[in-house]
C-alpha cells in the first residue's frame, strides 16, 4: 500500500517522499514527528522515515524500497538520493470511516453504494482515500497562501497496487449514521450547556475542543454535526463563535 512523490522540489531543495495511505503509529526521535487529527476519525502523521529506519536497523531495505523506481541511469536526477532524508506521509483512517466510505460512496456508472466488505474489495479506492485525507488537512505557507506542494502529492500520488484504480469511477461520500429525535437534541443541548459553563469559567475554545474530543461521546457529537456537512473544524469554530458570544452577552473575558 505505498505510493510515491519521488525527488520532489520544494523550497529550492530536493527530498523524497515516502507516501503511505495507512500507517501505525511509530515512536520517533523528539522534533521528528507531527501528528494531526484525531485517531477516532481521520489522522495525518508526517515524520522522518530514515531516522525511523536507522532507528530500528532497517535502513537497507527501505532503501531497496525507495529505489525500486529509479532509471537505468544512474546520473538521472530523479532517482533516489541516499544523502537527502526522506520524510514519510501517513494518512490513518479509522474502522468506521472506512465503513462511512464503503456506505456512502457511490459507482457514477450505476449510481449504487460501492458496499466494500473486504480490503481487497476496497483496494481500487485507496486514490480516493488519499485525496480525501489530505483535503482534510492544509499546509499554509502563509495565512491564505497555501503550499504548492501539498497540491502535488494530492493530486499526482497514486497508490502503488497491482490493481486499477477507481478513482474516476467513483464519487466519494461519507455516509452518517443522522441523529434525530433524542440523540440530535441531546447533542445541541449539551453543547448549549456547555458553552455556557466554558465561558463562566473563562475556558478557552482550543482548551475546550481538546477536551470534548477526548470525550468518550465525542463520536456522537462529531457525527451529529457531520450529518450537517460540518467538519471537525467547523466544529471547532462553531464552539468558538458560541463563546464570543456569550462573551458579549455576559461580559466574560474568555
Amino acid at each position: 500500500m505505498r505510493a510515491f512523490a519521488r525527488n520532489v522540489v520544494a523550497a529550492g531543495q530536493r527530498q523524497t517522499l515516502d507516501v503511505l495511505i495507512v500507517g501505525v503509529p511509530e515512536h520517533q526521535d523528539k522534533g521528528q514527528s507531527y501528528i494531526f487529527g484525531s485517531a477516532s476519525g481521520v489522522q495525518l502523521g508526517i515524520y522522518n522515515k530514515t531516522l525511523q529506519a536507522k532507528a530500528t536497523d532497517k535502513l537497507d531495505y527501505w532503501e531497496s524500497v525507495w529505489k525500486r523506481r529509479d532509471s537505468f541511469d544512474d546520473q538521472d536526477p530523479d532517482n533516489f538520493d541516499p544523502e537527502q532524508p526522506v520524510w514519510r506521509v501517513e494518512l490513518r483512517y479509522h474502522h468506521s470511516v472506512i465503513q462511512q466510505f464503503a456506505s456512502g460512496s457511490l459507482d457514477v456508472r450505476t449510481g449504487q453504494p460501492i458496499d466494500t466488505r473486504s480490503f481487497e474489495a476496497f483496494a481500487g479506492h485507496l486514490d480516493g482515500l488519499w485525496r480525501y485525507g489530505l483535503r482534510q488537512f492544509k499546509l499554509l505557507c502563509r495565512p491564505g497562501y497555501f503550499a504548492p506542494i501539498w497540491t502535488l502529492i494530492r493530486e499526482d500520488v497514486r497508490v502503488d497496487l497491482p490493481v486499477d484504480s477507481l478513482l474516476d469511477d467513483t464519487e466519494y461520500k461519507r455516509y452518517y449514521k443522522t441523529s434525530l429525535g433524542f440523540s440530535g437534541k441531546n447533542v445541541e443541548l449539551f453543547l448549549g450547556n456547555f458553552v455556557s459553563l466554558l465561558a463562566r469559567e473563562r475556558v478557552g475554545a482550543k482548551k475546550a475542543f481538546d477536551r470534548l474530543k477526548n470525550w468518550e461521546c465525542w463520536p456522537v457529537i462529531r457525527d451529529h454535526y457531520a450529518a450537517k456537512d460540518m467538519s471537525e473544524y467547523d466544529i471547532y469554530k462553531h464552539i468558538k463563535n458560541l463563546l464570543e458570544e456569550r462573551n458579549v452577552r455576559w461580559g466574560r473575558a474568555v
